[in-house]
């Protein structure tokens, strides 16, 4: 209801006349024009007036005989021997036509009033002169809206790639060119991994679908199934049916540490965060994992440095569950599990570490993306392919990182002992560290 009736005023704000940007600008330059000229003529018109003291006379004109010159009257002498001027010849002579106009200044209103005509005739020329100047000013200024609103419209259809890419000296116009072009390039991710994650979702879950079809075709098609296979396919059935549950609980996580994300930006105002002790926070999810660790024989290493953190409890104990989780799923039989979490200046710094197999750096590179397994999707208990994402969602919502390595050696980071045994060669040490700030404010809205 909102953004229809939002939609309507914008439609009737449209159908109203309003000057452009353009036009505003020529008509704000024109007017500042006008009060600056309207104020230099009122102020040099009052001054002339009541500033000087004016002392104009004026005297009919004297006939030319009674002017007393001071000196003898002299007779005339002509060169050609008579009072008449020689005549020249009649084509060497050329009319000419002089109108000068008569300005008749006769007192002080006469100059008053002039002054006034002069200058208000000199506002109006100038006016107009400022008003042309500033339309073309205006349009060059303006130009590069243009390209920008150009951009703005292609990626409405979903062109996504489209740039400004505005040149020229780094000015307010350059600037809204650059964020735009920012805005587009992070759309244009976001709209790809979208499309992305869509296609692997739909793989995911069309899999287990796909696997409970086969086996109850099979129960159908064939001959008639004894009790235990019955048992043996309502069985599989449920496990397959307890991955797709697993499958959409992970997805749904996900989706809440997206959301999470987005509103908080990176900062803990928009989540409803609380003070947690580390300690109590590792142990908790130790016993989540615990039946999955005693049934690998793996044995856990937990140094938690006793300090509290700002996180909100249940996106944190998701990160987390599913750290503990992967490690316990993936590290190699029998091996060690060490989690170290400690202090590093102004962050609480967690590494989980465990032994498993090798992995090539262009994969750890897409860990942290959904659907993307170390081992593939061919293993029966590689789980979700979700874990690291949702870790990556959740550290980035609270303001912090996560990171992957995967070497023979302990990560520079880690002071403790490392998990990789000195008799196998063909394992490695897989590390994840996740940082998140120590100092947060206690945020005000709720997840």
């Amino acid at each position: 209801m909102r953004s229809a009736d939002g939609a309507q005023g914008r439609g009737q704000d449209r159908g109203r006349f309003r000057l452009t940007i353009r036009a505003r600008i020529t008509l704000s330059v024109a007017l500042l024009i006008a009060l600056g000229g309207g104020v230099l003529v009122v102020g040099l018109n009052l001054f002339m007036r009541y500033g000087p003291v004016w002392a104009i006379q004026s005297s009919p004109a004297m006939p030319a005989d009674t002017l007393d010159l001071g000196v003898d009257s002299v007779a005339p002498t002509y060169p050609y021997g008579d009072a008449a001027e020689p005549a020249l010849p009649s084509e060497s002579l050329t009319e000419l036509s002089l109108t000068v106009p008569v300005l008749e200044i006769r007192d002080v209103t006469d100059v008053f009033q002039t002054l006034l005509w002069s200058s208000i005739i000199a506002l109006v020329v100038i006016v107009a002169l400022g008003a042309v100047a500033a339309w073309a000013l205006a349009g060059r200024v303006l130009s590069p809206l243009h390209d920008i609103n150009a951009a703005a419209r292609a990626a409405t259809p979903g062109q996504l790639d489209r740039r400004v890419a505005l040149r020229g000296p780094r000015d307010e116009l350059t600037d809204l060119s650059d964020t735009l072009d920012d805005m587009l390039e992070r759309l244009e991710r976001a709209f790809r991994a979208q499309q992305l994650f869509a296609a692997n979702a739909s793989h995911e879950l069309r899999t287990p679908l796909a696997t409970q079809k086969a086996m109850l075709d099979v129960l159908l098609d064939g001959p008639e199934p004894t009790l235990a296979e019955y048992r043996l396919a309502a069985e599989r059935l449920r496990e397959v049916n307890a991955r797709s549950i697993e499958m959409g609980e992970a997805l749904l996580d996900l989706t809440r540490a997206q959301i999470g994300l987005a509103a908080s930006g990176g900062a803990l105002e928009s989540l409803a965060v609380e003070p947690c002790e580390a300690r109590e926070l590792a142990e908790a999810a130790l016993g989540h994992a615990s039946e999955r660790l005693a049934e690998r024989g793996l044995t856990v290493d937990s140094d938690v440095a006793p300090h509290s953190v700002r996180v909100n409890p249940a996106m944190f104990t998701r990160l987390l569950d599913n750290l503990v989780g992967n490690a316990a799923r993936h590290a190699t039989a029998g091996s060690r599990v060490a989690i170290d979490w400690r202090v590093d200046g102004a962050e609480s710094v967690l590494v989980v570490r465990n032994a498993a197999e090798p992995l090539p750096a262009e994969t750890l590179d897409r860990l942290h993306q959904p659907f993307v397994r170390g081992g593939g999707r061919v293993r029966a208990d590689s789980g979700s392919g979700l874990g690291l994402a949702i870790a990556t969602a959740v550290a980035q919502a609270h303001g912090g990182s996560l990171a992957v390595s995967s070497a023979a050696q302990v990560a520079p980071a880690v002071s403790v002992a490392s998990v990789v045994s000195a008799t196998d060669p063909g394992t490695a040490e897989f590390c994840v560290e996740v940082r998140i700030p120590l100092e947060a404010p206690v945020a005000t809205l709720a997840t």
